[in-house]
């Protein structure tokens, strides 16, 4: 089986992408992937719990849904060359965020 040209000039690897700015500022997460499959945006839960777990253990704050959600942080894709990075877009607070929901249901 031959793999389209697409795959082989993208292929799976390590990309490590730094956090710029808002609450995850300085965190590095590593993504086994094409770097074609980056998101352009991602949205990452804030709370207490998650912001320490991730300071102490490096721990992804999306895979612990026990954790006491404040608020939502928003980030866009970055790249420059081969180096990726998700910059800071705003933070909303999760009655924001259920606000707007209820609002668009209507």
């Amino acid at each position: 089986m031959t793999q389209s040209p697409d795959f082989d000039a993208d292929p799976i690897r390590l990309l490590h992408i730094d956090f710029i700015g808002g609450p995850y500022d300085g965190h590095v997460e590593t993504y086994h992937t094409r770097a074609r499959l980056l998101p352009k945006e991602l949205t990452w839960r804030v709370g207490a719990d998650a912001l320490r777990r991730l300071k102490d253990a490096g721990h992804d704050s999306n895979s612990d849904s026990h954790q006491s959600v404040t608020s939502v942080a928003l980030y866009a894709r970055e790249t420059t060359g081969d180096t990726y990075r998700y910059r800071f877009v705003a933070t909303i607070s999760i009655k924001q965020l259920t606000d707007s929901i209820r609002d668009h249901e209507d």
